[in-house]
């Protein structure tokens, strides 16, 4: 899970950057977020006719959730800690 979530930061940093120094070849701001989750592995696209539809790729995100609840369950572990610490 490390890999797509270094892949989205990755991917959302290079977009900021496009933003800021290459503003005609950046597309909609609400394809930005999607394209960057393209990227990450999260969502895929498809095109039909003149639109494009995403679709959610359910396990991935399942993966990511997870990975985050772990970190998210680390950090609160660490600030407790922190907490005991600083009331002694």
């Amino acid at each position: 899970m490390k890999h797509y979530l270094r892949q989205f930061c990755s991917h959302w940093i290079e977009t900021r950057w496009l933003c800021l120094y290459r503003p005609n070849s950046v597309p909609p701001r609400g394809n930005l977020h999607l394209l960057v989750m393209e990227h990450a592995g999260l969502v895929r696209s498809a095109r039909r006719g003149r639109e494009r539809v995403w679709q959610l790729e359910q396990q991935r995100l399942e993966d990511a959730r997870r990975y985050l609840g772990q970190i998210s369950a680390q950090w609160d572990a660490v600030l407790e800690r922190l907490r005991v610490f600083v009331e002694e």
